[in-house]
């Protein structure tokens, strides 16, 4: 699946992992040549992402909108949201908070 998820992403378009964890999925995806990030809330997994993929971004933050702040906004080609972020939201808030971060990709 995320395979075909990297195969549809526009080239050089980036990609958020929110609730990237030690990167797993994010370094698939690079691997893919998608250009991905990663953000997660644990300072801890971050550092355990970086240490999986030396030069991989990842930032530290409750969401990737305060953990993004200040980038310009570009063409972004996804998010991913694994389960627990998800079900923190409303399914009606996960549409805008999709929006939100690929603006600040």
């Amino acid at each position: 699946m995320l395979t075909a998820f990297g195969e549809q992403v526009p080239k050089g378009a980036p990609v958020a992992d929110v609730g990237c964890g030690p990167a797993q999925v994010a370094c698939f995806l690079a691997d893919l040549g998608v250009p991905v990030m990663g953000v997660d809330l644990s300072p801890g997994m971050a550092a355990a992402a970086r240490a999986r993929r030396p030069g991989l971004e990842v930032r530290v933050g409750s969401d990737a909108q305060p953990a993004l702040g200040g980038r310009p906004a570009r063409r972004s080609g996804g998010v991913l949201l694994p389960d627990p972020s998800a079900g923190r939201r409303p399914p009606s808030g996960l549409c805008e908070f999709a929006r939100e971060v690929c603006g600040a990709l």
